[in-house]
């Protein structure tokens, strides 16, 4: 029967090695077998799929029958060789068929003679409970005392779950007293900042009533000065039209003398005669 196994993956052939068989009477080998039998195969046993040069033949060393490589991709223990050799699935699946029907037998067995064994020492601790009352009285009484230590084991379990529970609410409450206090000092803050708020705009209103009399100040002075400007300019309409009456009176003083002096040299003439008469 086969004990113990151990698998080995190899990640350059990707094949499944058995080793380390304690007993390897599972596998079941044929002496008288003809080892020359691949040389008839033309086609692989299991898919068979003929052989060419791109699928090469192999031999499977327990059945040595020919097999292309897709179907003899495992290896297992081979106690002639004692070593790991080619075995095709076909061989193998009745190798592991076999090796899981031992593996149930043997955990049958096993688990018979453990029942068997079970059932031996229930019977002999019932044939000692009827002899010894006394013996199950006490028992009676420390299944008793266990029993009651089991229910305070319980009740403080229980006790300790809901102080778990008090606990977390506690924790939750405080959190939730954390975030509270957050917040009113968040409203605080908010608070301060509309009061700051409401000081500047005050002092912005005072400003703004300073500047809004300023102005009023300024736009009376503006007035005043405007009709100043009206008087100075009417007075210099007044200025300028005596300027062009002058002018004109120049001019007309200028026409007479023009028209005169004609008239002054006749006279001077007469002057200048009268004299020589004279």
């Amino acid at each position: 029967m086969v004990d113990s196994l151990s698998f080995e993956y190899s990640n350059t052939s990707d094949s499944l090695i058995l080793s380390n068989i304690v007993n390897f009477q599972l596998i079941i080998i044929d002496p008288n077998v003809n080892k020359d039998i691949y040389l008839m195969d033309s086609s692989c046993l299991i898919c068979k799929n003929k052989f060419i040069l791109a699928r090469h033949k192999y031999r499977c060393k327990f059945c040595w029958h020919g097999v292309c490589a897709k179907c003899s991709k495992q290896k297992t223990y081979h106690p002639t060789y004692e070593c790991a050799k080619r075995i095709c699935d076909e061989c193998f699946k009745a190798y592991i068929y076999k090796l899981s029907n031992a593996s149930i037998e043997n955990e049958v067995s096993r688990s018979k003679k453990v029942i068997e064994e079970l059932h031996y020492y229930i019977k002999n601790t019932t044939e000692t409970v009827c002899r010894d009352s006394k013996t199950t009285g006490i028992l009676k009484e420390k299944y008793e005392a266990i029993d009651n230590e089991i229910k305070n084991i319980e009740m403080r379990s229980k006790l300790r779950e809901s102080a778990d529970e008090k606990t977390k609410e506690n924790s939750r409450i405080s959190k939730e007293i954390g975030i509270i206090e957050i917040e009113n000092n968040f409203r605080r803050r908010k608070t301060r900042m509309a009061e700051d708020r409401v000081i500047w705009v005050r002092k912005l209103d005072d400003k703004l009533g300073e500047a809004i009399k300023d102005r009023i100040l300024l736009s009376k002075e503006a007035r005043m000065l405007e009709s100043k400007l009206k008087n100075y300019n009417e007075k210099r309409k007044q200025i300028d039209g005596m300027h062009d009456t002058l002018f004109k009176l120049r001019e007309h003083k200028k026409s007479l003398y023009r028209q005169l002096a004609p008239l002054n040299k006749e006279a001077h003439n007469e002057s200048c005669l009268e004299c020589i008469i004279q």
